[in-house]
């Protein structure tokens, strides 16, 4: 996959008398490098449904922070898979032969209701079912 353009993304409004309000999202020292995208605050063309300045400051400012929010969404990714192998980890531990020293049950009746390998199963279902 390509990389997006290094951040930071900047912001800087202008008044266009074609479109109205226009946003230039711009990287660089001070947001004078390259544009990244414009964002318009245009009613012409669709008067039915304009975007409001306000809208239009909101969709660049969610924009402009696409690189700070891929950055985040990347050390998530990796916190998540520490926390998966740690709960992989812990699940493992309760097993003790056919007892679970966790809960004080059989495992062929399974895990009792609150213990913590039954939870912790559970919770790596979910997660790699994603």
């Amino acid at each position: 996959m390509t990389q997006h353009t290094p951040e930071p993304w900047y912001t800087a409004w202008a008044i266009s008398t074609e479109h109205g309000p226009v946003c230039n999202i711009r990287t660089g020292k001070q947001g004078m490098g390259p544009t990244v995208a414009l964002v318009y605050g245009d009613e012409a063309n669709a008067p039915d449904k304009p975007i409001t300045y306000e809208q239009a400051q909101a969709n660049a400012s969610l924009i402009a922070a696409a690189p700070e929010t891929a950055a985040e969404r990347d050390r998530l990714r990796q916190v998540n898979e520490v926390m998966l192998e740690a709960l992989r980890d812990l699940v493992g531990q309760g097993d003790n032969g056919n007892y679970c020293d966790r809960c004080d049950s059989s495992l062929a009746e399974g895990h009792a209701e609150g213990c913590p390998i039954r939870a912790g199963e559970a919770a790596l279902a979910a997660a790699e079912r994603e």
